[in-house]
């Protein structure tokens, strides 16, 4: 049984690259933001020589141009033989060594986020021995909801970037084209609790600053109390990964609502999973999502138990 220490960001950091100098075999990243500068920098570039390297970011078109996250690191994974792979909802951030060790915490594979200058955000984070299962999860993770990259996708996804940047773009209007959209869109098969919404439509159309759950899910949806409207939280819900898994889910059939209760339980990778009635209520407020969008769902009551299904 894993032993959770948390770790300061100094702490978090040395111990990270201590085990990846002492690595033989391969790094996994799971990093919203990627910077150039913390790949190559001299506590992390010289260890990867050699080694088999998956790096997956998120790479949001306001990302690339905020420079949040940098074009350049594909172009290295590439000059040097790594995965690189997207994945438009990530949010955590794992770093896997060896399939041995696994540093989890709020860190990001930036300068500031590794403490890799004079300046550094304050993180927190943890260092736990893999288990068969939680390489499980990594695996069925990559497999199933990352976008490896492409010369063709990524000549793109560069178009893209210098017209918005060109543009001057105002970045909360920043989003890729539906054709980039849905190429980095795969059929979704697995959440974290983190990408639920814990909100209702009509409670973020009042939203409460002092509403940790408001303003979880208006960072999620990436919209802020100045661009709130109906056609905004609708627009915004269609980009989240949770919108993806419901319409796969529904593709062929109805649910009734406990039927979907448990297949989003089993769907969660967090360990330990949330009780069964922390579930319902992540239910309860897809179900008031879909009902804000009544051109794509339909939800019926038969015998008091709803009912939810797409639209033909």
């Amino acid at each position: 049984m894993n032993i959770i220490v948390l770790l300061d960001s100094e702490q978090f950091s040395h111990q990270l690259f201590e085990s990846l100098a002492e690595s033989r075999k391969s790094l996994t990243v799971f990093s919203a933001f990627t910077k150039l500068k913390a790949l190559e920098h001299k506590s992390v570039g010289p260890h990867l020589a050699g080694k088999n390297v998956t790096l997956v970011a998120r790479w949001q078109k306001r990302d690339l141009v905020s420079g949040a996250s940098d074009l350049g690191v594909y172009e290295l994974c590439k000059l040097n033989g790594w995965r690189f792979g997207v994945n438009l909802n990530l949010h955590g951030k794992l770093f896997l060594i060896d399939s041995s060790d696994i540093f989890l915490g709020s860190a990001n594979l930036t300068q500031r986020g590794l403490h890799l200058g004079l300046v550094g955000n304050h993180e927190f984070g943890t260092k736990i021995e893999a288990e068969n299962a939680d390489l499980h999860k990594i695996t069925q993770f990559i497999d199933a909801e990352v976008t490896w990259m492409t010369d063709e996708l990524f000549e793109k996804i560069c178009n893209e970037v210098k017209t918005a940047q060109d543009c001057a773009t105002p970045i909360n209007d920043v989003y890729w084209s539906h054709e980039i959209f849905n190429h980095c869109t795969n059929p979704v098969q697995y959440l974290w609790v983190d990408e639920l919404l814990l909100s209702t439509p009509n409670n973020l159309l009042r939203p409460s600053l002092d509403n940790f759950d408001h303003l979880h899910d208006l960072e999620l949806l990436g919209l802020s109390i100045d661009n709130i409207s109906a056609l905004s939280l609708a627009e915004a819900f269609k980009r989240q990964r949770i919108y993806s898994w419901l319409r796969s889910t529904l593709e062929n059939n109805s649910m009734s609502f406990g039927a979907l209760s448990a297949r989003l339980h089993n769907s969660l990778l967090d360990d330990p999973k949330p009780y069964r009635v922390s579930v319902k209520t992540y239910i309860k407020n897809l179900f008031a999502w879909a009902k804000h969008l009544e051109d794509e769902f339909t939800i019926e009551r038969p015998n008091h138990s709803q009912i939810l299904s797409l639209k033909s």
